[in-house]
């Protein structure tokens, strides 16, 4: 393993479009408060035309969420082109595109007490972060939540 090579660069561009959306309580679509978000740009050096370094050209979110009385429960799911971890686009320091879907249960004890499950990486997707850096895996964490205000 040979670790790629970080470089600034002289002069930047990134041209694309951004798309999100939100529908809130008042904009509920069968039943579930949805938000999304879709990237689709072109981020190049300007001095050699590649792509710039760790950019992904595709990636967006999509979120839905649901409550039940005092129970809410969510997923996401978020998806990335694939990158590269260098600045000459080598075929080994190419990451992958990836998809990762994450979900959460919440139940609010009363105004100010919530317990929360978050699972994280459901499907235990292996991908990188950087060439050599696995992202992490499957995760899943319990809390009690205090807010004051």
């Amino acid at each position: 393993f040979v670790a790629p090579t970080v470089l600034n660069v002289k002069r930047a561009r990134i041209r694309g479009a951004e798309l999100g959306a939100e529908l809130g309580a008042e904009g509920e679509a069968w039943g579930f408060q949805w938000q999304a978000a879709f990237t689709a740009q072109r981020p190049r050096d300007e001095e050699t035309g590649r792509r710039l370094q760790g950019r992904a050209e595709h990636f967006g979110t999509v979120e839905a969420r649901r409550t039940f009385g005092a129970w809410t429960a969510g997923m996401t799911v978020r998806a990335s082109g694939n990158r590269f971890d260098s600045t000459v686009e080598s075929a080994e320091s190419r990451l992958s595109s990836y998809g990762v879907v994450d979900a959460r249960l919440r139940y609010a004890v009363n105004k100010h007490v919530a317990l929360e499950l978050h699972a994280t990486n459901l499907g235990d997707k292996r991908h990188e972060s950087a060439v050599g850096y696995d992202a992490p895996r499957r995760g899943v964490l319990l809390s009690l939540r205090f807010e004051a205000f």
